[in-house]
């Protein structure tokens, strides 16, 4: 995953004897990991739990990850999410659990051929959702992961 370390979210001079890198140097507010969790297996939560878990602690990322799901799992996902940056850091502020717009799922439906395309159609609209939260306003640039990666 050479691009997490190319946006310069930490600071490589404090890395230690073991080579342990130490706390970040910066947010990158212009950039942002974009996850989506959606469909049946959206209910549980584990998988992007561990996906989350290791883009903060190996991959030093800092900056936002925006997760896309369904309506009904919105809730829990900002409410179990955020304790993430709240034990990791005291601050849940850059988790950002979205969900798609009427009109995203309306276009999804009428376009999406096949059931496997619905899903991967909200890749194709990953910018768009960051009209709806006032803190990706200077995210420029997105970068996609499904959420069975696991950084290392």
């Amino acid at each position: 995953l050479a691009t997490l370390s190319e946006v310069e979210t930490i600071d490589n001079e404090d890395e230690d004897e073991e080579g342990d890198v130490g706390q970040f140097s910066v947010y990158d507010n212009d950039r942002a990991i974009y996850l989506i969790s959606m469909g049946e297996k959206a209910e549980d939560i584990s998988l992007i739990q561990r996906c989350l878990i290791s883009i903060r602690r190996k991959g030093k990322w800092r900056g936002y990850v925006i997760v896309l799901t369904n309506v009904k799992y919105q809730q829990m996902y900002q409410d179990k999410l955020g304790t993430i940056d709240s034990y990791l850091y005291g601050d849940d502020s850059h988790i950002v659990v979205l969900h798609p717009t009427m009109e995203h799922l309306q276009d999804t439906l009428a376009n999406a051929k096949r059931d496997s395309m619905k899903i991967k159609r909200f890749k194709t609209r990953a910018l768009d959702v960051l009209d709806q939260d006032s803190r990706l306003a200077d995210v420029e640039m997105l970068i996609y992961l499904d959420i069975d990666i696991v950084v290392g």
